[in-house]
């Protein structure tokens, strides 16, 4: 057989099958799905009115393709997020999750081995100031709560001497007034600077907020007891551990 007569007799099957079904949609499942014609083939033979089934399908098939390759990036960004080294600023950890999109492998790279880590963190410059109003406004808006939530006004004014305490340290320390190695010294021990710093007050006999700047002077001295190295310039590297209390 020739491959004219062939032609020929492909031709005249499909307009058989053009004539001989309901609407396009059908005629589109049977030349597609059953005998595997694709839309170039058809042009072939001149026949156009089926392209928009195709297209569809294409869009179809496309969408699939972005979403599965969305839900990869959203789970490599979600275990990125979770595992993200500490070093790594806010701007540097989003410049990484945005190089994840598009991305079908992780990678390792982002994450730092464990010298690459404590190298970073030591050239990385922590702004105490920042960091220690952070914790205090904090670890204050949580103490609100716990002392206020549920109580009635007996049980708050109960306690209303550590809420007083509390918060003339907390003003103290977010009005940006105190030296560069306070902030410092204070946030040794952040996460529960509040809390050690209302302990140092009650063991302090001299210690005083009756004023911002009584409750300056306390913190100062707080430091200076209990982080002599820091307030000093003398410390290459701040405790973790500080002796809790005024008095050591």
């Amino acid at each position: 057989m020739t491959e004219e007569r062939k032609t020929k007799i492909i031709d005249e099957f499909l307009t058989w099958m053009i004539e001989h079904h309901n609407n396009d949609e059908d005629l589109y499942l049977t030349l597609r799905n059953s005998i595997g014609l694709t839309q170039e083939e058809l042009h072939d033979f001149s026949i156009e009115s089926l392209d928009e089934y195709y297209e569809r399908e294409h869009e179809k098939e496309k969408q699939e393709t972005i979403d599965t390759i969305t839900g990869e990036d959203v789970m490599e960004a979600t275990a990125y997020m979770a595992n993200a080294p500490d070093c790594c600023s806010a701007e540097e950890k989003a410049e990484n999750v945005l190089g994840m999109l598009g991305a079908n492998i992780i990678d390792e790279s982002i994450y730092h081995t464990e010298e690459e880590h404590a190298e970073a963190v030591g050239k990385k410059e922590i702004d105490y100031e920042k960091e220690v109003i952070l914790s205090v406004e904090t670890e204050f808006a949580e103490f609100k709560v716990e002392r206020t939530d549920g109580k009635t006004p007996e049980e708050v004014f109960d306690e209303s001497y550590e809420i007083h305490i509390k918060t003339a340290i907390k003003d103290a320390v977010c009005e940006e007034c105190l030296t560069p190695e306070i902030y410092k010294a204070l946030y040794q021990k952040k996460g529960e600077i509040l809390q050690t710093l209302y302990d140092g007050y009650q063991a302090d006999p001299s210690a005083s907020v009756t004023t911002n700047t009584d409750a300056e002077e306390f913190i100062e001295r707080y430091c200076e007891k209990n982080y002599p190295e820091i307030m000093n310039g003398e410390d290459e590297e701040a405790e973790e551990t500080p002796v809790p209390g005024i008095g050591g």
